[in-house]
């Protein structure tokens, strides 16, 4: 994988397809000027996810799956004993 730097400052235009209406729900939130903002964001959180997906596949392949039971752990060290993100759901 290359590496990516969200920091770069450097722009270079590209022609992207779109289906129309989601063209028109980005053009309604951000208008003719913020699309390319908004498409870099939404492709910079795609990065980011894409490489969390890997770092968890990664650990999983030598560690093996997570298991109910670490996740219920996990939660309790970030939330507290008896909560879980999954209650306020």
């Amino acid at each position: 994988m290359n590496s990516f730097d969200p920091g770069g400052r450097l722009t270079q235009s590209v022609s992207v397809s779109f289906h129309e209406e989601t063209l028109a729900a980005v053009r309604d939130r951000v208008g003719e000027r913020g699309l390319s903002a908004y498409v870099e964001n939404a492709a910079r959180r795609q990065i980011e996810g894409d490489a969390l997906d890997a770092l968890i596949r990664d650990h999983e392949e030598q560690h093996g799956g997570i298991t109910e039971e670490e996740i219920l752990a996990a939660e309790a060290d970030l939330f507290g004993h008896g909560t879980s993100s999954r209650d306020a759901a």
